[in-house]
């Protein structure tokens, strides 16, 4: 665990997923449930009360596709949804996240900055406040990795649409390619069944070798806007503002530090970041590691060798902002 005097949690995730909640998953909840979400207790914005509850005065929880999004709901959950079950992600709470979600959160001066810390709007006018910033995040290279497998699979929508058809869809920009250069190099990368097939990524990523599966998700992952590159970003640019005194405290939320989930080492990180945040509760921490596309099969350290060598060649800096590193 490595902490500095000033706190803002950061999280980035994909939008096509709907995370944290989809809208299917809402619909059916409204079905189960008997009843709409909308009709779930909401909180006016206009009767917020930062820092209530004993908390930091305004905290940003930060985070970025495949860095641990899913483990900041547990800690989102016991910022703003006490009575939920951060576990749950089904319940009627979580359900309710896009009625009253945001309204509850800012209640308490929390905001969930699910497109990372540099892309959202409202950062300069928030850092005024001198906010506590938690930053989920993660190895570079294993988070290239667990991307590469989790795409492989097809488990989100854009994965499985043809390259030709990815500037059409709404995360083009946030998680896709972001650039025609960049498609291209995909493109390459993947060879010429690429350019010639309307396979989709994910298709190409199980034809293609480990090398080339690797390579081409380090170059998307560098280039999308809620992918390694803005991680990295986030990394300089927060350590900044923290050497200069524009934020209350940063902490570092290592997935290396609270995995293995529920072990001493883990709990131990979950409770120091309690204390930094002055919580008043524990985190009730469901977060597993079948959420994280683990790395740890027999082909993880290959993989990550490849995926190290990609970064390095490409963005040499990489390794030396990995904020994971002693």
């Amino acid at each position: 665990m490595r902490v500095t005097p000033l706190i803002l949690v950061t999280i980035t995730t994909t939008p096509a997923v709907g995370f944290p909640f989809p809208k299917a998953a809402a619909a059916s909840l409204t079905s189960a449930l008997g009843t709409s979400i909308t009709t779930l207790p909401s909180m006016d914005l206009t009767e917020a009360n930062p820092g209530a509850d004993g908390l930091a005065s305004q905290i940003a929880i930060v985070t970025h596709h495949k860095s641990g999004t899913v483990a900041s709901a547990d800690l989102i959950s016991a910022l703003c949804f006490p009575e939920c079950d951060a576990g749950h992600m089904d319940s009627g709470c979580w359900a309710a996240w896009e009625v009253t979600g945001k309204a509850r959160c800012a209640a308490v001066g929390v905001r969930w900055l699910t497109m990372g810390f540099l892309l959202s709007q409202e950062v300069e006018g928030y850092l005024e406040k001198s906010p506590s910033v938690v930053h989920f995040i993660r190895d570079p290279a294993s988070m290239v990795v667990s991307g590469y497998k989790y795409h492989m699979k097809c488990s989100e929508d854009w994965t499985y649409a043809p390259l030709s058809l990815w500037p059409t869809f709404p995360q083009w920009e946030s998680t896709m390619a972001g650039s025609a250069n960049t498609l291209a190099t995909i493109k390459q990368i993947l060879g010429a069944h690429a350019h010639a097939t309307n396979a989709s990524y994910c298709e190409l990523l199980q034809a293609a070798s480990a090398e080339q599966g690797v390579a081409a998700e380090t170059v998307r992952a560098l280039e999308a806007a809620d992918g390694v590159g803005a991680m990295l970003d986030d990394v300089e640019r927060l350590r900044e503002l923290n050497a200069t005194g524009r934020l209350s405290l940063l902490f570092n939320m290592c997935m290396s530090d609270y995995e293995p989930p529920n072990t001493e080492h883990a709990n131990a990180t979950w409770r120091e970041l309690v204390q930094a945040l002055q919580m008043d509760r524990p985190v009730a921490v469901h977060y597993d590691v079948s959420h994280t596309s683990s790395t740890n099969s027999s082909d993880a350290t290959d993989l990550e060798a490849i995926a190290k060598g990609e970064l390095l060649r490409r963005r040499p800096s990489a390794l030396a902002l990995d904020a994971c590193r002693p």
